[in-house]
């Protein structure tokens, strides 16, 4: 596959109550030498203007760190053949 979209939303969580929904897209590019190369885009959408300052918080500290984290394991299970589930 070299496109993956994907879209959250009715949060049930009190730690995302300022956010209406999420959306993200991984983009896989097959290079030359063998390697993989993946871009990740996510947009979360505030519920309303006075959510916004808490959607921003969000994803620049907390779901910044989490998407470079799962970026590195998806990189150590590929390279690693390890098969996944999903």
């Amino acid at each position: 596959n070299k496109y993956w979209k994907w879209q959250i939303s009715n949060f049930k969580s009190w730690n995302l109550f300022f956010a209406l929904q999420a959306e993200g897209q991984l983009f896989f590019k097959d290079n030359r030498d063998g390697s993989v190369e993946v871009k990740w885009q996510y947009t979360f959408y505030s519920k309303n203007i006075l959510c916004y300052p808490f959607t921003w918080i969000f994803t620049k500290i907390f779901w910044d760190g989490l998407q470079r984290k799962a970026i590195k394991v998806m990189k150590n299970l590929a390279e690693n053949e390890a098969l996944y589930v999903y």
